[in-house]
C-alpha cells in the first residue's frame, strides 16, 4: 500500500523513510497536512510511534482531510507502471 492509498481514503498515517530520497515525499505529505513524518528509522523511531499512536488513541491527529482530494487512490497502478518502465 503506498502513501497516496492512505491519502486517498483519509486515513491518518505516518511515514518511516527506510533511506534519504523517502524523506523527500514524507515532507511533502506532512507539510500538506496529510501524514505525519516520523523520519529515517533510528533509536528514536519506536518514541516517536508511541507519540503518533498516542495522537490515534486520543482522537487528536490534526490530518487535513481536504487536501485528500488531490489523491485519487491509484497510487499502486501508477508505482507499476513505472516499474515496468524500467524494465
Amino acid at each position: 500500500v503506498t502513501s497516496y492509498e492512505f491519502a486517498s481514503q483519509n486515513i491518518p498515517f505516518a511515514i518511516i523513510s527506510q533511506v534519504n530520497h523517502q524523506l523527500k515525499t514524507a515532507k511533502e505529505w506532512e507539510k500538506l497536512g496529510i501524514a505525519y513524518n516520523l523520519g529515517l528509522a533510528n533509536n528514536e523511531t519506536t518514541k516517536k510511534i508511541e507519540q503518533f499512536l498516542r495522537l490515534i488513541q486520543f482522537n487528536s491527529l490534526s490530518i487535513n482531510s481536504k487536501n485528500s482530494k488531490i489523491v485519487d487512490g491509484l497510487g499502486g497502478k501508477r508505482i507499476a507502471k513505472e516499474i515496468e518502465n524500467l524494465i
